[in-house]
């Protein structure tokens, strides 16, 4: 009987220990919006920029709540990794395609404004922002 008690108690305890130390897992899954997946246009055109400006990444911005976005925001686009040039005239002509190319996406009426970051290689940052 008395090993019965202890079996048990050391039962209780280690699922204790493990609901507190893993707990957060369940509660950010739970709570995670479904709706962070990339949709099959935004994936070819991540692809076409990938291959076309020798990027190393390339990600989207709000990762989640793109089919109903409650408050007005910005789509912005992330390029990471590029080779950059002293030409920044070359970088707003491709932020300009890359705008065209996002309009192509019929995003929610929310996203009022489009963003372009371009992470060079070399530290630098360049942001073009265009209105819907």
């Amino acid at each position: 009987m008395k090993k019965k008690t202890i079996i048990i108690s050391i039962l209780l305890v280690v699922l204790v220990v493990l609901v507190i130390r893993y707990g957060f897992v369940l509660v950010f899954w739970l709570t995670t919006p479904k709706d962070g997946e990339l949709r099959p246009a935004e994936k070819v055109l991540f692809e076409k920029i990938k291959k076309e400006d020798n990027a190393k990444d390339v990600w989207r911005e709000p990762k989640y709540n793109m089919t109903s976005p409650k408050d007005t925001i910005t789509y912005r686009l992330i390029v990471n990794g590029i080779p950059c040039l002293e030409d920044t005239l070359a970088l707003k002509n491709k932020a300009q395609d890359i705008r065209t190319e996002i309009d192509k996406l019929k995003l929610h009426k929310n996203f009022y404004k489009y963003q372009v970051l371009y992470e060079c290689v070399d530290g630098k940052e360049y942001t073009y922002s265009f209105k819907r």
